[in-house]
């Protein structure tokens, strides 16, 4: 549960904000143009979910399922 207020600004263009702890225990702004587009981007950090991922963590993934899954 996200434990911060998602607010919508109420000046200039319409921007949605609110704060999360990063993984060092700092509070952060995190602001979107959308309010779906914020949501999306909380569910990715609570989640562990990421769009950026490295083609390190990609691989160390496959070779994860692999083993596991796959018995390979």
């Amino acid at each position: 549960v996200h434990p911060y207020k998602i607010t919508k600004q109420k000046y200039g263009k319409e921007r949605w904000k609110t704060y999360y702890r990063n993984e060092f225990g700092k509070l952060k702004a995190v602001e979107r143009t959308k309010r779906a587009d914020l949501i999306n981007y909380l569910y990715n950090h609570y989640t562990g979910n990421s769009e950026n991922k490295t083609v390190n963590a990609v691989f160390e993934e496959l070779m994860q399922h692999k083993k596991t899954v796959l018995n390979r």
